[in-house]
């Protein structure tokens, strides 16, 4: 994730590609939200922008399929706190 005026959300491939990238994430352990992220092929990388306030705690993990594989695969959980 990185921080700015707004906050973006990201999932960066390594050593391969991602036919779809969604990430399932709450704010400070609200309402679970669910969506798919969009390639941004400049950056090589699947993102969302979000709005999150400063010091929001966000827990998040990513859902992608690899382009040459039939399953899904889930990432442990991460935590990040909003500066």
């Amino acid at each position: 994730m990185t921080s700015g005026s707004g906050t973006t959300i990201w999932f960066a491939p390594q050593g391969f590609q991602a036919s779809f990238v969604t990430v399932q994430y709450r704010v400070d352990g609200g309402q679970s939200q669910n969506y798919f992220l969009s390639y941004d092929s400049a950056d090589r990388r699947w993102e969302l922008p979000v709005q999150v306030s400063a010091g929001a705690v966000v827990t998040y993990f990513f859902n992608y399929q690899p382009s040459n594989q039939t399953s899904q695969i889930t990432t442990p959980s991460y935590t990040w706190n909003a500066v």
